[in-house]
């Protein structure tokens, strides 16, 4: 079965008291409203999205990019008899260290390899701060950022992307010592292969 990172969004007041589950970038083929929830399914019959409405009615919850954990998996399970957890990547978010970073002639682009300590990707960057040695963040294969952008493998210039690293706008994070003039810089208080939670509201 094809994985896919469940992204959460919920705001009480933008989005009517719904939280919205991504569950994949596939098209829905049939779509089921029930007074509670609606969700969306593929072709395959797998699960594309899923609306519970009228959440503050059943939980009080953070407003924002959130991550699927247990208490949010097991909240979602009660209402719908969904279980998302078969749906899950491990680390939607991880640290890693950009070990090479090459310039792709007459562009701004560069061919990095990151280092996310269980293997090495090939990603390429256009972001002006990349370089060799920088610790960053990276959106894995199969992951809904919370600007709405699905990961998915890519080629650009003739190299191939698995990845993406990640700016700060992008992870819709305000804290100022993330803010850099193109993706985040990490700092030695963060470890190669963690997952990075600081864009979850419900983890911080």
């Amino acid at each position: 079965m094809t994985m896919f990172m469940i992204a959460l969004f919920y705001n009480k007041k933008s989005l009517n008291d719904t939280l919205i589950v991504n569950v994949s970038i596939n098209d829905p083929t049939n779509i089921v409203t029930k007074n509670s929830f609606s969700y969306g399914e593929d072709k395959d019959k797998k699960i594309v999205f899923i609306n519970i409405f009228n959440v503050s009615n059943h939980m009080k919850m953070n407003e924002g990019y959130l991550k699927l954990d247990k208490s949010l998996n097991d909240f979602i399970k009660k209402i719908t008899n969904i279980d998302l957890s078969n749906y899950l990547l491990d680390k939607p978010l991880i640290v890693g260290k950009v070990i090479k970073c090459d310039s792709i002639n007459n562009t701004h682009l560069h061919n990095c390899v990151v280092d996310i300590k269980v293997q090495q990707l090939n990603i390429v960057c256009g972001a002006n701060n990349v370089k060799q040695g920088l610790k960053v963040v990276v959106a894995m294969i199969g992951s809904i950022i919370p600007n709405g952008l699905y990961i998915k493998p890519g080629k650009l210039m003739g190299y191939t992307s698995n990845g993406m690293l990640c700016s700060s706008r992008e992870l819709n994070i305000k804290d100022s010592k993330f803010n850099n003039e193109g993706i985040i810089e990490l700092n030695d208080d963060y470890v190669i292969g963690e997952s990075f939670e600081k864009a979850f509201t419900n983890c911080k």
